[in-house]
């Protein structure tokens, strides 16, 4: 999550709103009043009574569902810190023990107890016990020690903690706090007498200066390499290494180090994104490519070495600038392609000869076996999405993380011959609502692309027809659909106090995400209308709802974060079927923002904006504003890497053309918003906004 500022209705300042007062009837009440409307307990507020959020009225039995739903919102809102990611994190085993590590948070209380904690399950006994303080444990093969990241008021430190005493020792300090699999890695030696750890120095190439040429890299991208003995406590090696690091290993005789690096055109916007998979030795530093490629896709090449360290997997995609169609390709250290099989984050099995990979089937990810034959099994539930496996040292047990569009997050340890599993139930605290009930929905798009989405609806029977609808369109657009609302983004319990209002929440999946296949971008590409199919791709989804009975096409709404607000901007200036839409941290100008990303750009619209002019401007939504009627919100963070004059733009266009229109700017939030305070003031405003304007005058 991004670090930021506390910022909400509670602290004065801390919010720049930028609101048009341009309203259209007396539309001014707020979330109480849909109460009285959907949920129907008691007679309308008036609306000074309910300017206090859910549970500001008079009537006791509404007054009882407000504070309901405002206590809701708290469950939800504090559940926030948790990670974007499955909760808990991917889980580590103590070499052959019956026990494991995950990563869980603490939510509540002193700011100094919150964050992320390491926690031991024993699959035997289900007993939990808390560790440290900390995150992204590794732990040494003799099961001894447990190497992890502790974050501190300003950076984070590298810490050695022995599992029998408790004793610990500070390996390394950061100045600021690494993000393992994008700026830091770490792996033990297959003996566990060293613990290699790569991070990004941080510096830039010259502190003093007060100029930056444009052109000109002024952070280094340059990673350092280190190697620490446990027998002498001393950082043995220490290696300079040109890239940023994803991903580093051992080769079997523990001379050399397997470093997967990256490169996003770190410092120079226009270099063509590369990855590569080198050996690097560690007495002298020699590096010997082995594998490598370039395209924006390829930055997700990270090596999972085999037992042996004699092969590795690595996610390949069929198209450099697209991570679509996945699928992981074993390969010899030093020689060819063994294997090539459907999935994506492998996982080896102990004996070498089995891999655990995650599969998108509709709109969940599942984990699945494979041997050497490309047979395969499915090991995980249906009707949840699970994360990377992790096995045993002796092979017997695997485990693996589940969660679900409920909000339900769980690791799961089975036995690997055996149907038998153990479940350690890690959800967030839930709130007092109804739970909905969740479906997936399939639909074909013009051109014959086969979409799914989620469906959530209200679980009271008289209340599943005819609804008001909620359209949240997800961010990426690669990775799909998530188990995460779009105003949070942390969990998808914000869609049950959606559905406890009465709403239908439709989360339908576009081609952009690459889940279709990578036919349909191609198409779009060439007929240069990514933007106006993906358009068309959600509302042909919103019309199979309608054709059902399910939705009131005349009460319907749109939510969107990130490039799923990109294209609510766009969509909002094609129809005028939306009576509102939240538009949080999107991009609306495609030509200017070119520059966010030129390479992966220049390849969608199959050239840069001067000489693809009209194709930028056709996927632009600031050239549409003149068509746009539908009443939309802007968030946006103020240190957000979505330039700020997108949201800016279309809000001052809209209050020009007398559209009803409002924006708030997060002091202190980037592009995730990670205070509770902005959290809930976003959730309440969206709500507030939504529901003014979808019910019933």
């Amino acid at each position: 999550m991004l670090a930021g500022n506390d910022c909400g209705p509670d602290r004065a300042g801390q919010a720049r709103q930028r609101n048009s007062s341009r309203r259209t009837g007396p539309r001014t009440t707020r979330i109480a009043v849909a109460l009285t409307w959907f949920v129907a307990l008691g007679p309308a507020p008036s609306p000074a009574q309910a300017a206090g959020g859910f549970a500001a009225v008079s009537s006791p039995e509404l007054a009882s569902a407000g504070s309901r739903l405002d206590s809701a919102l708290d469950a939800i809102v504090g559940a926030s810190c948790l990670s974007s990611g499955p909760i808990p994190s991917e889980p580590v085993w103590i070499a052959a023990q019956d026990r494991l590590i995950v990563q869980t948070a603490v939510c509540r209380g002193e700011e100094e107890e919150r964050g992320p904690r390491l926690v031991i399950l024993d699959v035997r006994t289900g007993h939990r016990s808390d560790l440290a303080r900390g995150r992204d444990a590794t732990v040494s093969p003799d099961g001894a020690w447990v190497a992890y990241l502790s974050d501190l008021v300003a950076g984070s430190s590298l810490r050695l903690r022995s599992l029998s005493s408790g004793s610990e020792r500070v390996l390394a300090h950061f100045e600021r706090r690494p993000s393992v699999d994008y700026n830091f890695s770490m792996a033990w030696s297959q003996g566990g007498e060293a613990l290699a750890f790569a991070y990004k120095a941080d510096k830039s190439q010259n502190p003093n200066r007060t100029t930056i040429v444009v052109g000109e890299a002024d952070q280094s991208a340059t990673s350092e390499i280190v190697v620490h003995s446990l027998s002498n406590n001393v950082d043995q090696k220490r290696l300079s290494y040109p890239g940023l690091i994803a991903g580093v290993d051992w080769t079997a005789d523990g001379g050399a180090l397997i470093v997967s690096s990256f490169s996003l055109g770190y410092g120079h916007p226009d270099a063509e994104p590369r990855a590569d998979i080198e050996i690097v030795n560690v007495s002298d530093g020699a590096r010997e490519r082995v594998f490598g490629g370039s395209g924006s896709a390829q930055w997700i090449l990270r090596a999972a070495m085999s037992p042996d360290r004699l092969t590795f997997a690595v996610n390949e995609y069929p198209r450099s600038f697209w991570p679509t169609e996945p699928h992981v390709v074993l390969r010899a250290l030093r020689g060819e392609v063994i294997g090539r099989y459907p999935g994506a984050n492998a996982t080896w099995a102990t004996s070498g000869t089995e891999v655990y990979v995650t599969r998108r089937e509709k709109v969940y990810d599942a984990i699945y076996a494979i041997d050497r034959t490309g047979s395969s099994r499915r090991i995980s539930r249906a009707n949840t999405s699970a994360g990377k496996t992790s096995v045993r040292a002796d092979g017997k047990m695997v485990a693996w993380v589940e969660y679900n569009a409920l909000g339900d997050r769980s690791v799961v340890v089975r036995e690997r011959d055996a149907n038998k599993a153990v479940e350690f139930d890690f959800s967030p605290a839930k709130p007092q609502v109804d739970r909905p009930l969740v479906e997936e929905r399939c639909w074909m798009s013009r051109d014959d692309a086969r979409l799914c989405g989620l469906l959530l609806l209200p679980s009271s029977s008289e209340r599943r027809s005819f609804l008001p609808l909620v359209v949240d369109v997800h961010g990426g657009p690669t990775g799909g659909v998530q188990m995460s609302g779009s105003l949070l983004l942390w969990s998808p319990l914000e869609w049950q106090i959606w559905t406890e209002l009465g709403y239908a929440v439709f989360v339908p999946d576009y081609r952009a995400s690459g889940w279709s296949g990578m036919a349909p971008i191609e198409r779009s590409r060439r007929r240069g209308t990514l933007f106006p199919d993906c358009a068309s791709d959600i509302m042909l989804g919103v019309d199979d709802l309608i054709r059902s009975g399910i939705v009131d096409g005349d009460r319907m709404a749109i939510v969107g974060h990130s490039f799923g607000a990109t294209v609510v901007n766009y969509l909002i200036g094609t129809t005028d079927r939306f009576k509102a839409a939240v538009s949080k941290e999107g991009f609306a100008d495609a030509y200017h923002s070119s520059t966010f990303s030129s390479s992966v750009t220049s390849w969608l619209f199959e050239g840069p904006p001067w000489m693809k002019k009209r194709r930028y401007l056709k996927n632009s939504a600031t050239l549409q504003v003149d068509r746009i009627t539908t009443p939309t919100l802007f968030l946006a963070g103020e240190k957000s890497g979505v330039p700020l004059y997108n949201s800016k733009f279309m809000h001052a266009a809209l209050n020009d053309r007398q559209v009803e229109t409002g924006m708030i700017i997060y002091r202190g939030e980037g592009h995730a918003f990670s205070s509770h305070a902005a959290l809930d003031d976003v959730f309440r405003r969206s709500v507030s906004w939504v529901i003014d304007h979808t019910q019933p005058q």
